[in-house]
């Protein structure tokens, strides 16, 4: 969504949209920083998540290989 009304106020401007003198400008590459940033944060929390789970199996597998020794 801030992707979106970014966009639409750089059309507003039309061609000064792109120029450093407006503050349209800016807001469009703000927007642009944060809708990287929102994504970076999913996709590093799949990670964290992927590797989550791959330490609770080697853990559960050791707990239980420690079982079956005693």
């Amino acid at each position: 969504m801030v992707g979106r009304v970014a966009d639409r106020n750089v059309q507003v401007y039309g061609g000064n949209g792109y120029v450093r003198e407006y503050c349209a400008e800016q807001l469009f590459r703000d927007a642009r920083l944060f809708i990287i940033y929102k994504k970076m944060t999913q996709f590093n929390k799949s990670l964290l998540l992927k590797y989550g789970e791959r330490r609770q199996r080697k853990n559960w597998f050791m707990i239980y290989r420690r079982g079956l020794e005693r």
